[in-house]
């Protein structure tokens, strides 16, 4: 995964680092400080380990969950494929199991168009002076 640090690589650094100063005596001023660094490394890998477990743990329960509702939503359409069955599609009951009555629609009657009026003829005004 490009962008994302690999942390468990920088963890294994410290561990190396730990091993090298044990490994040398001048560094000993180090040690109290690398067993410091060394207990930090056991508690990540530690934490990663359980969070490992909790990922495919939450992987799982996803799955299961998804799984009941798919489940749940079939038997569900069931009932109310039953329900519409008994009641008919366009029963008022219909309504107390979260389902709308299919009512019919009257047919659109087929008008001719309306065709748009002629421009308007003008009206001749008789003229006061004559």
């Amino acid at each position: 995964m490009a962008g994302i640090p690999d942390y468990m690589k920088r963890v294994v650094g410290w561990d190396r680092t730990t091993t090298q100063v044990a490994d040398r005596a001048e560094l000993a001023h180090l040690v109290t400080h690398s067993a410091q660094l060394e207990g930090f490394s056991h508690q990540y890998k530690d934490k990663s380990a359980e969070y490992a477990t909790l990922s495919a743990r939450k992987l799982e329960l996803m799955q299961e969950k998804q799984d009941l509702f798919r489940k749940g939503e079939a038997l569900v359409n069931f009932i109310r494929t039953g329900v519409k069955t008994h009641y008919g599609n366009d029963s008022d009951q219909l309504v107390a199991f979260d389902l709308v009555p299919t009512t019919r629609r009257a047919r659109r009657t087929t008008t001719p168009p309306v065709e748009a009026p002629a421009e308007p003829v003008p009206v001749p005004v008789p003229d006061p002076a004559k």
